[in-house]
Parts: structure tokens; sequence; C-alpha cells
């Protein structure tokens, strides 16, 4: 019998290496989720920074052109931070799509690989089955051998 031979083997191959581009995808994705949080985690701290040093320019006896300047720093820190707000929510969701392609070439993969496997031990028993035919075969003809061997002896 011939060795084991998968037919859709270079598909299989092909699901892999796309199951592995989705992997890397979404790697990407959450890397940028990730940088995008900590930017965001920056611009709080700036925010709260701002915050501070307007209180004490307030305390302090400052022109209030020094004031509106903190203010207007800290509304556009503000702004920045709704902006990169805004972005996260987007990168979140990319994240998610990519999350979801990934398992869907997953998912396909895992189907090959059963059938692969399921295609394998049907291998398996037919081998086994004509192992057995072969088996059976050489006992009969040994078993023929012998008798024709006592029919022998007694004709002789």
């Amino acid at each position: 019998m011939k060795t084991f031979k998968f037919q859709l083997e270079t598909v299989l191959q092909y699901k892999k290496q796309v199951e592995e581009e989705k992997k890397r995808e979404l790697a990407i994705a959450q890397k940028k989720v990730f940088d995008q949080q900590a930017k965001i985690d920056s611009i709080v701290k700036l925010i709260a920074g701002a915050a501070d040093d307007l209180r004490q320019l307030v305390s302090a006896s400052v022109k209030i052109q020094d004031v509106l300047a903190q203010k207007r720093y800290q509304r556009a820190l503000e702004a920045k931070l709704i902006n990169a707000r805004n972005e996260l929510k987007a990168l979140g969701i990319q994240e998610t799509r990519k999350r979801a392609e990934l398992l869907k070439a997953t998912k396909e993969r895992k189907i090959l690989d059963k059938l692969k496997e399921k295609k394998y031990r049907d291998y398996l028993y037919q081998l086994n089955i004509e192992e057995r035919k072969f088996l059976d075969e050489i006992a009969t003809v040994k078993f023929c051998n012998s008798l024709n061997n006592k029919q022998d002896a007694v004709y002789a």
C-alpha cells in the first residue's frame, strides 16, 4: 500500500500560513492599543501637572496672561486626551476585528487538521485490513503446503 498522503495538505499549509499572519496582525493591533493607552496615561499625567501648575499660578500673584496661557494649555491637553481616547476606541475595534479573524482562521485550520487525522486513521485501518489479508494468505499457503506434504508422505 502507498504511504499516507493527505490530498488537502497544500490547503492545510496555506491555512496555517494564514493563521500565523492573523496572529501577527493581532499582535500588532494589541501593541497599538497598548501604546495608545500609554499615550493616554501620559496625557492624563500632563493634565494633572498642568492643573497643579494652574493652582499655583492662581494662588501666587502673577499676571492674568500667564494664568490664561496655562488654562489654554490645559484645555489643549484635554482636547488631546479626547482625541487619544477616540483613537484608542478605534484601535480597540480594530483589535477585536483582528481577534475574530484569527479565531476564524484557527477554526478553518483545525477543521482541516481533524480531517487529516480522520483520513490517517482510515489509512491505518485499511493498512491493517490489508496486512491481515496478507497474513491470512500466508497462513493458508502454509497450511496447504503442510497438507500436501502429509499427503505426499502417505502416498510414498
